[in-house]
């Protein structure tokens, strides 16, 4: 069962997910998202029109069943499909990614006692994202100019943390997945 401050980062998390898929479509990027309970929040800022998906949607999302019309998928529909985008999408869209996949993780970080605190990007191109667990560990991951896509981002994060924390007990660490992820 997870604890009423998780069902709370739960709904933040699909919430920033929901927003930043919609900001895409504007040029409009999270800049940082505090995870820190009782103060959730998180701010953004326009990354320009270089960041706008300037390509049809079915071609930056080739496993999701888009409408011929180009319609974008609503929260429901993104939910119950597989919307991961293509390696070369905007870098927005794979933060829209990275946060729905931290929100798919939420619950195994919790019960391996990573609390999530905090998601700085940096120039558009990567992701640090902050998890205490007797330290501060920092996971970074790139989302501009990927070669390959962002695949189940949460469950690597969660698996990258958990071996360094094995391996490292309590040490304040950097874990670069952006040749991984």
């Amino acid at each position: 069962m997870m604890r009423a401050e998780d069902v709370a980062l739960l709904h933040h998390l699909v919430q920033l997910s929901d927003i930043q898929f919609a900001g895409a479509q504007l040029g409009i990027m999270l800049s940082w998202a505090s995870f820190s309970m009782p103060y959730m929040s998180g701010f953004a800022t326009g990354t320009g029109d270089a960041d706008k998906p300037s390509r049809p949607w079915a071609e930056l999302f080739p496993h999701a069943p888009i409408p011929k019309g180009g319609v974008l998928p609503d929260h429901e529909e993104r939910r119950l499909t597989y919307w991961q985008p293509a390696a070369d999408a905007p870098a927005s869209l794979h933060l829209a990614w990275l946060l729905h996949g931290l929100a798919d993780e939420l619950h195994a970080f919790s019960k391996a006692r990573l609390d999530l605190q905090r998601l700085d990007v940096v120039d558009a191109a990567y992701a640090d994202i902050a998890f205490y667990h007797g330290a501060l560990c920092t996971v970074r991951v790139q989302l501009a100019d990927r070669v390959d896509p962002l695949d189940f981002p949460g469950i690597l994060i969660r698996e990258s943390l958990e071996d360094h924390f094995r391996a490292h007990r309590s040490r304040d660490a950097l874990i670069d997945l952006c040749h991984r992820l």
